[in-house]
């Protein structure tokens, strides 16, 4: 009970300052005075702080898990801008860790799914973030989004090193991290 109580309590607490954050950024982006890199880099900024903010809600919503109060909040989900944005907050760190990043989206530009989208970018996010942990210099993370029987196929591949199979059974585990620490 503790337990949730500190993390309730601790997400308060980072959310203030990250939304002031999220906002002063959008002055910035707003006030249009930057431009070529600079431009860019601020771009990156806010969709890294609304990444974190999402996270630190996420901790609230882990938080209402172990109070089983977690409720999926379904919505209409554009498939098209939602893996453009994920395209776009990745593309800049797989090229700054020396990495290859090929997207290939085979649905139509209307394709729309009912989801919890929170909860698909956090599964999406947390693929690719660990293919690129484990992905050596000068290799290659591809992510495909197609239609197969009827499914949304969410297909991400990279060169890394790969799970061993003894490993395999456990990786839907809660908090399981392979034995192997990557690049």
């Amino acid at each position: 009970e503790q337990k949730n109580d500190f993390i309730a309590n601790v997400s308060h607490e980072l959310r203030t300052p990250l939304t002031l954050i999220n906002e002063s950024i959008q002055h910035i982006i707003d006030e249009k005075k930057l431009f070529g890199k600079s431009a860019e880099s601020i771009l990156l900024v806010k969709k890294n702080s609304e990444v974190l903010l999402r996270r630190v809600n996420e901790l609230v919503e882990f938080s209402k898990l172990r109070q089983q109060k977690l409720q999926l909040n379904k919505e209409v989900v554009y498939l098209e801008p939602f893996f453009e944005n994920i395209k776009a907050l990745f593309h800049p760190k797989m090229e700054i860790k020396g990495l290859i990043f090929e997207y290939s989206n085979r649905l139509s530009s209307d394709a729309a799914i009912i989801t919890d989208q929170s909860k698909l970018e956090i599964i999406v996010i947390n693929l690719l973030t660990n293919a690129m942990k484990h992905t050596p210099l000068g290799g290659k993370v591809d992510l495909n989004i197609s239609k197969e029987k009827g499914f949304l196929r969410i297909q991400i591949q990279d060169t890394g090193i790969g799970i061993s199979a003894s490993e395999q059974t456990e990786i839907f585990d809660r908090f399981y991290q392979s034995a192997h620490d990557g690049y």
